[in-house]
């Protein structure tokens, strides 16, 4: 997780990095009152798990089921451990104004800020690496990849039309974004892709958002959730059991990445991805 680029996983194992994103059937979200919940998706019920020792202004899961949050006014990079919500700050980096984290497919972890900047953070020591290009809107409050390896934001819109769904791009020189479209909702400040789908979370109600259009789907209020607070950050563990199905599409990518060539990631470049939605340019990881 060592300053790279976005990306998404290489043939079969993109079956089964979305695998595990697909089957979570819960979302980790905090509060701007210290809370860390866990919400079932299928009944949008949450339950406390505790309070951090500082809010966070996002979260984020890497592959192995660690939480990690931005927190504070300076944004400094905090482990979160998931049984007692006990928060410990990693090394002295900050990103000020950082609002939206994330880990890529990969398990390269990024955050974008008010200043229309994306990061590269080192999960060891919390140093982080701007990385150059502006994005086109300041981020309201997250950043998430769907199991294609395409990386979203929640773009701050002003007065109409709400915050905005933008698809992050970039080269191997630059970084940039695409604005998809409106959510017809302020305040999105958490996005968390589940079961093929883009939750969008604003105060204490969800949405469902559609990634061609970025309008936004009431799907209706948290409960259980403490009166008046707001989430400020939302997150799937991938580590959850999977389904059936995702055993079979292990083997799959088990047996298709058999004998594929090792190489160093330094060797790795960049080039479009001609798949991606609506010919907008995304990237992964290519020999």
């Amino acid at each position: 997780m060592k300053y790279k680029y976005f990306v998404s996983v290489f043939c079969s194992a993109i079956l089964f990095t979305g695998a595990f994103f697909a089957n979570a059937s819960t979302v980790h979200i905090t509060d701007d009152w210290l809370n860390l919940y866990v919400v079932d998706t299928s009944t949008w019920e949450a339950v406390k798990s505790g309070q951090t020792s500082i809010t966070m202004t996002d979260i984020a899961f890497d592959s192995s089921g660690n939480l990690y949050g931005l927190g504070g006014s300076s944004a400094g990079l905090y482990s979160i451990d998931t049984q007692n919500t006990e928060s410990t700050r990693i090394g002295t980096g900050s990103i000020a104004g950082g609002n939206a984290l994330t880990f890529s497919p990969s398990g390269d972890l990024y955050a974008a800020e008010i200043w229309q900047h994306v990061f590269s953070i080192n999960v060891d020591d919390g140093t982080n690496s701007q990385l150059p290009g502006v994005l086109p809107k300041k981020s309201s409050g997250d950043l998430e990849f769907d199991s294609s390896g395409n990386l979203y934001m929640s773009g701050y819109g002003g007065v109409s039309g709400g915050d905005q769904l933008i698809m992050v791009t970039g080269t191997s020189s630059t970084v940039g974004g695409a604005l998809i479209g409106w959510f017809g909702v302020h305040d999105m400040h958490g996005l968390a892709y589940v079961d093929d789908t883009m939750y969008g979370f604003s105060g204490q109600s969800v949405y469902s958002i559609d990634l061609e259009t970025g309008a936004a789907t009431d799907l209706g209020t948290i409960s259980g959730m403490d009166e008046g607070t707001k989430a400020t950050g939302a997150s799937t563990d991938p580590t959850q059991v999977p389904e059936p199905i995702s055993a079979l599409l292990l083997g799959s990518a088990l047996i298709t990445l058999t004998g594929i060539k090792l190489i160093r990631p330094e060797a790795r470049q960049l080039i479009p991805n001609q798949e991606n939605r609506a010919g907008r340019a995304v990237f992964k990881w290519m020999t």
